[in-house]
């Protein structure tokens, strides 16, 4: 595997003694950026979500410049996120042994599928640092077919399955609203 620092290569950069008149225009703003998507990628899920809570609390300070809608979709992300996080460490153990799983019932299947499609957009929200380029898995062909499979079971409660789908839904349906087309007008913009 090939390593290069680019953090050290971007201070170097900067430093007074590299020959800065060799470098292209835009070499130290990629490396920045490079940067900043490498480290994002090195964050655990619950550290991608904090980050995301402390940008939203800036956000909220200054929240005449960001519309309702992207705030509200930032929040239920943010909201999403902790309770997929929850559901996927409470129900780790459940799924430790694969080599079982064809014994398993066809409820414990269910949930075995919606771990794992939950897990796919944990990853999906957290996958870039801004929200504005990621996307979900898509709710009404995809998640709620299975939590369908689970309602009215035991686990649809005990793992309250009713929070992570009306919280998705809401998700879903403030990301269909282009929370990030600057194009529309926020409510916070004086008329």
């Amino acid at each position: 595997m090939i390593n290069i620092d680019l953090e050290l290569i971007s201070e170097l950069y900067k430093s007074p003694d590299f020959p800065n008149e060799l470098l292209g225009g835009y070499e130290i703003s990629l490396l920045q950026g490079f940067t900043r998507d490498v480290n994002w990628g090195k964050l655990s899920d619950l550290q991608k979500i904090e980050y995301r809570k402390g940008a939203l609390v800036h956000k909220q300070k200054v929240k005449e410049i960001v519309s309702d809608l992207e705030f509200d979709y930032e929040k239920s992300v943010i909201e999403l996120g902790y309770l997929l996080i929850d559901f996927l460490k409470t129900t780790e153990s459940l799924y430790s042994d694969l080599s079982e799983i064809n014994k398993k019932t066809k409820v414990e299947i269910s949930l075995f599928r919606l771990r794992n499609l939950l897990y796919c957009e944990l990853y999906a929200i957290n996958k870039h640092m801004k929200l504005e380029n990621g996307g979900h898995v898509p709710f009404d062909l995809v998640i709620d077919p299975v939590l369908k499979e689970l309602a009215g079971s035991v686990f649809f409660k005990e793992y309250k399955l009713h929070k992570i789908k009306d919280l998705y839904r809401k998700v879903v349906n403030l990301y269909n609203q282009k929370p990030y087309d600057k194009g529309l007008s926020s409510t916070n913009t004086p008329v």
